[in-house]
């Protein structure tokens, strides 16, 4: 698979604050990476227990191998309520957080509805060879966009990117970004762009939803996902393009999946 490249947004790299244990009394929590980081003395993800124990012994853990076909054969899989999203053009600060780029949300423009709830966009990042894999498939880049409710209560949008993709609403949103972009390095932060998060969604928004966690340290099983099967173009152009404008996460950055077992699913019908 060819060299990578996307863009948005693991749970954590900004880990919220709720989720943190920042007691005096406390060490500081072991450093988490991925095998191809570079970093030494990291913790693997086989191993992000030692940091959070319900990373090994949960059972709400994500991302999944998610059976798409059986879904939606089954007949008594049950409709998903409906989804709004309120996005518009605002400002985020885009930045190489050392496990994924990030795009932090500067102001409240943006947010959706979901359920009965509303929550607010606070970020969004890529992650490097998809965490979720539909019928055994895994993609080129998965973004995740973060959103949340209340302490505790998020909802994350998972949308997939590879060569083989459809539609060209990725390309040319990710080079609007990257043509205001000028990173020097990965620690790099630049001043605000204006982003809106809609022009990185496939036409087509039906979803997956399951109940599950975070993909990186904690893994609080504090997370409704929605993910969304349809897959964006992301062409050798581009990913050429994202290298040169240093906006590459630089590895890959998944974490491996888990079977779904008896998970429970609900599809949408956003027509």
């Amino acid at each position: 698979m060819n060299t990578l490249f996307l863009f948005t947004l693991t749970v954590l790299a900004n880990t919220p604050p709720q989720y943190q244990d920042g007691g005096a009394h406390h060490q500081p929590a072991p450093a988490w990476g991925y095998a191809e980081d570079g970093g030494k003395d990291r913790l693997l993800p086989e191993k992000w227990n030692e940091i959070s124990p319900i990373c090994g012994e949960g059972k709400r853990q994500s991302p999944l191998n998610i059976p798409l076909r059986k879904i939606k054969a089954d007949k008594s899989t049950p409709i998903a309520p409906k989804l709004t999203l309120h996005y518009k053009e605002d400002a985020f600060v885009v930045f190489h957080n050392r496990h994924t780029v990030q795009a932090t949300a500067q102001g409240k423009a943006n947010s959706l509805e979901y359920g009965g709830v509303t929550y607010a966009l606070k970020q969004f990042h890529y992650h490097k060879k998809s965490e979720h894999l539909i019928d055994g498939e895994q993609y080129l880049a998965e973004v995740h966009f973060v959103h949340e409710a209340k302490p505790g209560e998020l909802l994350v949008i998972g949308i997939f990117a590879d060569q083989t993709g459809t539609g060209d609403n990725f390309v040319k949103a990710l080079k609007k970004v990257l043509d205001k972009y000028s990173g020097k390095g990965d620690r790099y932060s630049p001043n605000n762009l204006k982003i809106n998060p809609l022009d990185f969604f496939p036409e087509d928004k039906n979803f997956v939803n399951y109940a599950g966690s975070l993909t990186t340290p904690p893994c609080s099983e504090a997370v409704t996902w929605l993910v969304m099967p349809s897959v964006m173009k992301a062409g050798e152009a581009l990913q050429a393009y994202v290298k040169k404008k240093k906006f590459d996460v630089g590895f890959k950055n998944f974490r491996p999946h888990f079977e779904a077992g008896d998970r429970v699913f609900s599809l949408s019908d956003q027509n």
